[in-house]
């Protein structure tokens, strides 16, 4: 399986009054069942959530919770690694 996905912390200093991420503390801090929102990139890049369900060096892996749209290289209930850089959107388990 292949993907790639942008940089929000790049397109937030691109664009610091329009394009909002959290705070890397709060990046650096979620935990496994919280989610984290990417942003796959494509023809058309996709917005995603992913459920965390382990927490490693620089970022985390969890599961896509989303089916994507146009996308054809990954699906729903892909096993998705990321770092800190690419999350765009947080929702903690205990905030849904």
């Amino acid at each position: 399986m292949s993907y790639q996905l942008l940089d929000g912390e790049k397109i937030n200093g691109e664009n610091p009054d329009t394009y909002f991420i959290p705070m890397l503390e709060d990046r650096q801090n979620l935990n496994v069942q919280d989610y984290a929102q990417v942003t796959f990139n494509g023809d058309l890049p996709e917005r995603m959530w992913i459920k965390i369900n382990k927490i490693i060096e620089n970022g985390y892996q969890g599961i896509l919770d989303n089916n994507p749209i146009g996308l054809k290289n990954v699906k729903y209930g892909d096993m998705i690694i990321f770092n800190y850089s690419n999350i765009i959107k947080i929702l903690r388990s205990n905030e849904l």
